[in-house]
């Protein structure tokens, strides 16, 4: 049995892991707005006498930031999917400890995983 010490460890770092999902979803929405931005401006600049040539360029390298950063999303998401969390007063199930179980949900009843949350 996994001790409770043990269990808070496991899920402070778990809620690290959420507080850094929630930034990056941040970041990726910010990214798409300024991406949106760019299109509208090279728009404008192609419309007038100006060359929209160092705004698409731009635009490039944000769609470049925006990958890497759905990329490391997805990074962050696959380990959170498979981080093992006790939850306090939690029992085995089977041998296997009980996985995250989202709050409101009573420990020790059944063996969860976010994919399982997330139905």
């Amino acid at each position: 049995m996994v001790g409770l010490a043990e269990k808070r460890g496991s899920a402070m770092i778990l809620d690290g892991w959420y507080r850094d999902l929630a930034r990056i979803n941040r970041q990726i929405s910010e990214a798409r707005g300024l991406i949106k931005r760019q299109n509208a401006l090279i728009s404008t600049l192609k419309e007038g006498p100006s060359d929209p040539e160092s705004a698409i360029a731009l635009l490039g390298i944000l769609n470049d930031t925006l990958a890497a950063m759905i990329s490391h999303r997805t990074n962050v998401l696959g380990f959170v999917r498979t981080f093992p969390l006790l939850t306090a007063g939690c029992t085995e199930t089977e041998g296997q400890p009980e996985r995250w179980a989202p709050a409101g949900l009573v420990a020790g009843t059944a063996t969860r995983t976010m994919e399982d949350a997330a139905a």
